[in-house]
């Protein structure tokens, strides 16, 4: 213990001597620190999702396979029939309990809300329908209630802390009663006793907030005669002792029974759709992006692509290596200095082993004291850090992981750190070091590559943002055939039941009735919500040829409200045949001249036209309504009236155009026409702009993780830069006095102080840049608008990098010059 004490006494002494370079030394790795801490925030969230459940090995979601001809393969997670369960469990030896979960068929948006009532206040909530054993297979912790009988209770249901402290505050919520509306399409007032109450499951795939077992949710499926018509997430769990081929076994069968029982087999032969049901297990739920649902992700959370993580990880092990880069360069440009202390070591008796454990010490001392600056900087960043990449991680200090992962941090980092310092000032031959030659003569080789590799990572960082950033606002510059700006989206469905046809177009009135709104447009669908343009086949008569595109039914005002651009031919008009299409429909059709042409619809699009064709009376501009990742498709607008004051089609999206020059009393309007019209719905108003740039948020969460990182990366590069700078200047000080005394000026310093760094920050931009250059255009061949220019960005990274280590040099010819003559003449 006295050793290690005497160990740790000279390492704070050596410390104290060399203040600036300590500082540059622990600033480094505490940034490089911080920013591992919250990496590992994200990795333990995304890695530890379903995780909890005791029975996870043996818990799978049925999973739907369909290749339709002519379309991309499609897994669906929802599209196994409600009445498959109990077949399941009773036919397959291999599934031990099946639990189904259904979220649908609500009051509210697209019917997957039930509205909660307690006194005067409401809520629309998201639900879950599940079976009475859901407990019994997932294991979530709960705060209040039994696991084991909650679902059971007639009239009861289960609801999350978040639910009950909205509803409840302070006050205890098991045993309240809440007033629920179920059911469709009219829909009934239920009273419901809360039985449990579960607590947060923050990386938990399956999300709770209501929960009603199928046994107390009758108004739900009253209009429902066959359950084989109906969907749900069907979960099963497998056998203990079941392995891959039992696996593949249940998957036969689930193929069979589907065959035997489901009623739409016969429909999916016939439009020769090849599909399967698979076993997916819960472990993949978060993270297999290839399953999608068709009803949206209410109760499930979405899938995440881990390649952000991945990246989130790369950059933090890149900055850590640039802090450790950092702290070998530094240690080792100063060890001529101490060449004089490790001769006189070695001369009264130090071993070989001993010199090492010293250094490492000095190390291990450098890297706690970071470590600890590191853990506040993570504390104070973490909120910015959730703010980026839309999270709500948080850090356990007290958690054995952290705790492990910590120290095994520390002294992997001390080992790297320390291993080449020593290993230099450890083989010292002690005559050479008392008469004074530099232990770094022969050995600077691995210092230089090293240097090398920092500003490598510099470059490629910076030259990686700026060609995120460039196409970005490539994009969000870019014509997308339509006026975005100033329209607001209206989601109507939540108008009352029975009487929408009437009440959309009265709300339609009553909104023109304002001088601030410049025109009003309906679309049958909100066909925004999926993010991905829903094809269909139309038909070319004569030419037996069918062309996917995307076709929507719209009201006469779309073009106008929408700004889309009619480049040739009228607009909609009043005639119920009459259709538009898009330029690139127009070239996929081959038509010379396309005024005129008919194109046939299938069955769902044509029963509501003129024996199901449509005429081309107009010609669009190509027209983006979906992310430019993907290249425009062939589009079709279809007429939508009301004939004899009946729907032909029903609206579920209201576009409203506002004059540039509108105020707030505009938006007052609109929110009190809609409680006239619609007093219990909830409005729900986005801005068009705002939804098409949603498009890009993952690409901007990566911008500004790049971003932040390369200015990390090139601020620890500018302190290792300026450092190694700084000991060069103790070593030259002499020299350049001499130079200053035969007339040198300020270029001739900087020049002798930047020239070897220099060459090196080339050589890294050399080696970085066709790396870079190959990894920017693997990312831009993802959109079909991309930049070309690229490669001059990825350059003005390298510039920024050696602007980094010119600054360096700049400060500290600055203060040589203007340092008095005498000063450096005398030194030593």
């Amino acid at each position: 213990m006295r050793m290690i004490g005497n160990y740790l006494q000279i390492a704070l002494r050596i410390l104290r001597r060399h203040k600036l370079l300590s500082v540059i030394e622990v600033g480094s790795l505490s940034l490089a620190f911080g920013f591992c801490i919250l990496t590992y925030a994200l990795i333990s969230r995304e890695w530890s999702y379903d995780s909890f459940h005791e029975n996870g090995a043996h818990l799978y979601r049925v999973v739907f396979n369909a290749k339709t001809p002519g379309y991309d393969r499609m897994k669906w997670g929802d599209h196994t029939p409600v009445a498959m369960a109990e077949v399941l469990q009773n036919a397959v030896p291999q599934v031990e309990e099946t639990v189904r979960l259904v979220s649908g068929r609500g009051t509210s948006l697209e019917l997957r809300r039930i509205r909660v009532r307690r006194g005067d206040t409401w809520n629309d909530e998201p639900f879950l329908v599940v079976d009475e054993n859901f407990f019994e297979v997932f294991t979530f912790a709960f705060e209040a209630g039994n696991p084991r009988t909650a679902l059971r209770v007639k009239d009861g249901i289960v609801v999350s802390r978040d639910f009950a402290h909205r509803y409840f505050g302070d006050e205890p919520a098991l045993g309240q009663v809440v007033r629920i509306e179920v059911g469709w399409p009219k829909p009934e007032l239920k009273e419901y006793t809360i039985q449990a109450v579960v607590a947060p499951s923050p990386n938990s795939s399956i999300q709770l907030n209501v929960l009603l077992p199928f046994h107390n949710s009758e108004p739900l499926w009253r209009w429902i005669d066959d359950f084989w018509k109906r969907n749900c997430i069907l979960f099963v769990r497998l056998r203990e002792d079941a392995n891959g081929d039992d696996r593949e076994q249940a998957e036969a069968l689930m193929q069979q029974l589907y065959v035997e029982n489901a009623p739409y087999y016969e429909k999916l032969v016939s439009h020769k759709i090849d599909f399967s049901l698979e076993l997916q297990p819960l472990s993949a739920l978060h993270t297999d992006t290839d399953v999608t649902m068709s009803k949206g992700y209410d109760g499930i959370a979405p899938p995440r692509d881990l390649l952000e993580t991945y990246i989130v990880l790369a950059i933090a092990v890149l900055l850590l290596a640039v802090a450790i880069v950092n702290y070998v360069n530094l240690t080792t440009a100063r060890a001529s200095a101490r060449g004089l202390e490790v001769g006189v070591r070695v001369a009264l008796g130090a071993t070989r082993r001993q010199l090492p454990v010293q250094f490492w010490m000095e190390t291990v001392v450098v890297c706690g004291v970071s470590l600890v600056i590191g853990l506040a900087l993570g504390e104070v960043l973490l909120p910015a850090f959730n703010a980026v990449l839309g999270q709500d991680l948080r850090l356990y200090y007290l958690a054995p992981p952290f705790i492990v992962g910590g120290l095994v941090l520390l002294v992997l980092t001390s080992l790297l750190a320390a291993a080449y310092p020593s290993l230099i000032l450890a083989r010292t031959n002690p005559s050479e070091a008392v008469r004074g030659t530099s232990l770094l003569s022969r050995r600077s080789t691995l210092g230089s590559a090293l240097v090398i590799v920092q500003f490598a990572a510099c470059a490629g960082l910076a030259g990686t943002s700026l060609v995120m950033a460039r196409q970005l606002h490539h994009l969000q510059a870019f014509d997308l055939g339509l006026a975005a700006d100033d329209v607001l989206m209206l989601d109507i469905d939540e108008l009352p039941e029975g009487t929408k046809d009437r009440h959309r177009q009265l709300l339609k009135e009553k909104l023109l009735s304002h001088s601030g709104i410049k025109s009003v447009a309906m679309s049958e669908d909100h066909f925004l919500r999926t993010g991905t343009p829903r094809l269909a086949e139309t038909i070319l008569p004569g030419e037996d040829r069918k062309i996917r595109a995307q076709c929507l039914r719209v009201d006469p005002h779309f073009v106008e409200t929408l700004g889309l651009q009619l480049v040739q031919g009228s607009d909609l008009g009043s005639d119920r045949a009459n259709i538009l299409v898009n330029e690139t429909f127009v070239a996929r059709a081959g038509w010379g001249q396309p005024i005129g042409q008919v194109v046939q619809f299938t069955e769902s699009l044509g029963r509501k036209m003129p024996n199901g064709e449509g005429r081309v009376v107009g010609v669009l501009s190509d027209y983006h309504f979906y992310s430019l990742k993907s290249g425009v498709e062939p589009g079709v607008l279809l007429p939508d009236y009301y004939n004899n004051h009946h729907r032909i089609n029903d609206h579920e999206l209201l576009f409203v155009r506002l004059n540039p020059k509108a105020g707030n009393e505009v938006m007052e309007h609109i929110e009190r026409e809609w409680k006239a019209v619609a007093p219990e719905g909830v409005l729900y108003l986005s801005w068009l702009e705002d939804h098409l740039a949603a498009y890009y948020r993952d690409d901007q969460i990566g911008l500004r993780v790049v971003g932040g990182a390369a200015l990390l990366a090139v601020f620890i590069a500018a302190l290792g830069a300026y450092g190694l700078t700084a000991i060069t200047v103790s070593h030259q000080r002499r020299n350049i006095a001499f130079m200053r005394t035969l007339g040198a000026q300020g270029r001739h310093v900087a020049g002798l102080l930047a020239r070897r760094l220099l060459w090196l920050v080339l050589a890294g931009c050399l080696l970085i840049g066709p790396l870079a250059y190959l990894g920017m255009e693997e990312w831009l061949s993802h959109f079909s608008q991309r930049i070309d220019d690229g490669w001059v960005f990825l350059g003005l990274g390298s510039l920024a990098a050696a602007a980094t280590a010119c600054a360096s040099v700049l400060l500290h010819t600055v203060a040589l010059m203007r340092e008095p003559l005498a000063k450096g003449l005398q030194r030593e």
